[in-house]
């Protein structure tokens, strides 16, 4: 997990437009999506305009949220792969 609670005290992030300007973004936190054999093919994240400590069980929640959102994606991926309809 990344999780930044101010963005302009990040040397990462302190520059740019997004944090300097409109949205005016201060907070980050993000997970990697990870397929089945541990390759990332995307992030869940969360942002907000304001300073926010993020607690564990926030993060906790966004990595069971990105389990979920990746293995549905394989599950996807799989049944388009063998040729069943996906709606």
């Amino acid at each position: 997990p990344l999780v930044v609670v101010d963005a302009r005290a990040d040397s990462r992030f302190a520059e740019s437009p997004l944090v300097t300007s409109p949205p005016h973004l201060r907070s980050y936190a993000g997970v990697p999506l990870l397929s089945s054999t541990g390759l990332a093919f995307g992030t869940v994240c969360v942002l907000d305009r304001r300073v926010r400590p993020f607690r564990n069980t926030h993060v906790q929640e966004l990595e069971a949220a990105a389990r979920l959102i990746a293995d549905s994606l394989e599950l996807r991926a799989r049944r388009s792969e063998a040729g069943v309809l996906v709606t």
